[in-house]
């Protein structure tokens, strides 16, 4: 079955052509701003339920979590070796993870909300 883009519609390859030429010159654009200064991404910005909040970062820190021990493994299976910078940080966003549930049942006990407010900086650097 033939769609739109097989029998010769050209403008979908025009447009994918404009995309990524568009997305180059932010890349550019935003590499240049980089260079001179930092940049801030805004995350998360809220007044959240306690249980609102506590999924929401749960599922960061836990994405992090992961994400450590992916690379350490791989450092396991390629070198023998752990990766010394998630050895260290695993237990680091462990501890992280807990001091969230402590807030969460500080919420939940006292009838709060949670404002959540997170950016992430971003600078680029020689290697």
């Amino acid at each position: 079955m033939l769609t739109h883009w097989d029998k010769g519609n050209n403008d979908g390859a025009h447009q994918r052509h404009h995309h990524q030429k568009t997305q180059s010159k932010f890349y550019q654009q935003s590499t240049q701003l980089l260079m001179n200064k930092a940049e801030t991404l805004s995350i998360i910005e809220g007044n959240f339920t306690p249980d609102e909040a506590n999924e929401i970062l749960s599922q960061m820190i836990n994405s992090k979590i992961k994400y450590h021990n992916l690379r350490n493994l791989s450092s396991q299976v390629r070198y023998g070796t752990d990766d010394e910078i998630s050895h260290t940080r695993i237990p680091g966003l462990m501890q992280e993870m807990e001091k969230l549930q402590a807030i969460v049942s500080e919420a939940n006990n006292t009838n709060k909300r949670v404002v959540v407010t997170s950016a992430i900086k971003i600078v680029l650097m020689d290697e």
